[in-house]
Parts: C-alpha cells; sequence; structure tokens
C-alpha cells in the first residue's frame, strides 16, 4: 500500500494527475503560442508535474533503473 491506497488505486491516481498535466501543459502552450498569459493553467501545469514526479518515486522498485537515476 502506498499512501493509504492499493498499488491499483495509486496507479491511477498517478495517472489522472501525469494526464492533467499534459492537458494543462497542451493549454499552456497553446497560450504561448497566442502571446497570452494564463497564470491559473501555468499553476495548474506546474503543480501536477510536480506531482507526478513526487507520486513515480513512490512506486516500489526493487532494482535501481536509470529514471531513478536522472
Amino acid at each position: 500500500m502506498i499512501l493509504g491506497l492499493s498499488i491499483a488505486a495509486f496507479t491511477k491516481l498517478h495517472v489522472a494527475i501525469s494526464l492533467i498535466g499534459i492537458v494543462s501543459g497542451l493549454v499552456v502552450l497553446y497560450g504561448m503560442l497566442g502571446a497570452q498569459r494564463m497564470p491559473g493553467w501555468t499553476a495548474l501545469f506546474f503543480v501536477t508535474t510536480v506531482l507526478s514526479g513526487l507520486t513515480g518515486f513512490m512506486f516500489p522498485a526493487v532494482t535501481i533503473t536509470p529514471a531513478a537515476i536522472f
């Protein structure tokens, strides 16, 4: 169990956070191409990107992988 969730539930949470980060990143990119500031979307992108990285390192690892090194 991770944070009181089963591995399957934690994986779904991690994937949901990652997908929100990807979508918000695309919205921010669209705004950048149109020279528009989007502080709310940018903050959402930043928070979900950080959370995605943090939750990714919480998965149980048996061996050291290149992803864990970098």
